[in-house]
């Protein structure tokens, strides 16, 4: 009986590795709207995607695994960021963040997955987050009202969302990850109907974008579509270029007072006492020589105040990112970034990837918290194309 049980388990996790395992990726997309509320979507994360693949490891994956460089990057950097967390004794919290940790490994190891056993089904990855992800801006419209009764003047962009989008900004990260994925699409597309299609998808998550007034988000997909359009230097670039100039004056001339609006509710947040909150930041991290070096650990408080208001953490990933693990973490994944770029820019089918990792860079130049996340927008908008660009160039490896 044991044996009759054992080998339908090894028959189970050789059928789920190498058939339907490239599923769990656009399925966690597409519940990442659904519930209202992050536990729902941590516990189906933890049900559908790290359970699955905790059952389903296998020595000759792992081992697999470990020949990729980049992989060797972000295994070491992991392993790091779970030492820091004894740098202050240990505790309930250092256990809730562990298991934050296994939510990001797991996420890596499944794309790795995919890239092993699925490479066929990668050509289908972003058409399915494009789809999900449309659906997902409809319910967010939907969350405001509809579009016709939408004011600039509200507060509907800053206190509506999805599922884990539950901030402007984390819903800007992901509508501009969208829009420079479906500009990537619309530029390799074949055929008058997949134009069309993805033009139209690149209209409407850049209309989105627009009223969601998030200025991270605007960071994420200028700087994206600026680095797309330089890497793919053809004629349909120019006739984009051109069409979009002519529709930006169109909507200037017709839309001048909305957009003007829109534009001084964006001006009038200012820089949302990012100086102060970054000084905390920096005197945190060079509050020792030892802190600077090894960081306070990832269970740390990162928590401040500026002026008569309390802040989550200091508004700058690489400055958070050292405040928790020093500068040997901030080495780390400087090495693990690079090296996931490079692999990802050295391939026109894996290059959208490498644009968002480099983008995002800059959008954390003014936000971003820990790596150590459960389903989140830093999880789908950045953790997500850095393990697709780490392992995008495997099967060449």
């Amino acid at each position: 009986m044991l044996l009759e049980c054992k080998a339908f388990y090894e028959s189970w996790k050789v059928k789920f590795i190498t058939k339907h395992v490239w599923l769990l990726v656009p399925s966690l997309f597409f519940i990442s709207f659904i519930p209202e509320n992050a536990t729902g979507i941590t516990n189906l994360y933890r049900l559908l995607v790290v359970l699955p693949l905790i059952l389903s490891i296998r020595s000759s994956d792992v081992e697999a695994l470990w020949e990729s460089s980049t992989a060797k990057w972000f295994v070491v950097l992991c392993g790091w960021m779970i030492l820091s967390l004894f740098f202050d004794g240990v505790s309930y919290k250092d256990v809730k963040l562990f298991w934050r940790m296994l939510n990001l490994v797991a996420l890596f190891y499944l794309v790795f997955l995919v890239f092993r056993y699925h490479l066929p089904k990668i050509s289908n990855l972003q058409p399915a987050l494009l789809f999900f992800g449309f659906l997902g801006g409809l319910l967010i419209i939907a969350d405001w009202g509809g579009l016709r009764d939408f004011s600039v003047d509200s507060q509907y962009y800053r206190e509506s969302g999805r599922g884990i989008f539950h901030h402007h900004l984390e819903v800007g990260w992901v509508i501009g990850l969208l829009g420079v994925i479906s500009l990537n699409q619309f530029l390799r597309a074949v055929g008058w109907l997949k134009l069309f299609l993805y033009g139209g998808l690149f209209l409407f998550f850049s209309i989105v974008l627009l009223l969601v007034q998030a200025r991270g988000g605007y960071v994420l997909y200028s700087v994206g579509i600026v680095i797309l359009l330089l890497m793919t230097p053809t004629r349909r670039t120019m006739w984009l270029l051109v069409a979009g100039a002519i529709l930006m004056l169109v909507c200037s001339i017709v839309f001048r007072n909305e957009l003007a609006a829109l534009w001084g509710n964006v001006l009038a947040r200012g820089s949302s006492s990012r100086l102060p909150i970054w000084n905390n930041g920096i005197q945190a991290v060079t509050d020792s020589f030892s802190a600077l070096l090894f960081g306070h650990g990832l269970s740390a408080v990162a928590e401040n105040m500026v002026g008569h208001f309390q802040v989550a953490h200091f508004h700058n990933f690489f400055l958070t990112h050292t405040f928790y693990t020093g500068l040997v973490g901030i080495f780390l994944y400087f090495g693990l970034v690079v090296n996931a770029i490079k692999k990802a820019l050295s391939s026109k089918e894996t290059l959208v990837w490498g644009v968002l990792v480099l983008s995002m860079q800059v959008a954390f130049m003014t936000d971003g918290d820990r790596l150590a996340v459960n389903p989140s927008a830093m999880m789908l908008c950045f953790l997500l194309p850095l393990a697709i660009a780490t392992f995008s160039t495997y099967e060449r490896s």
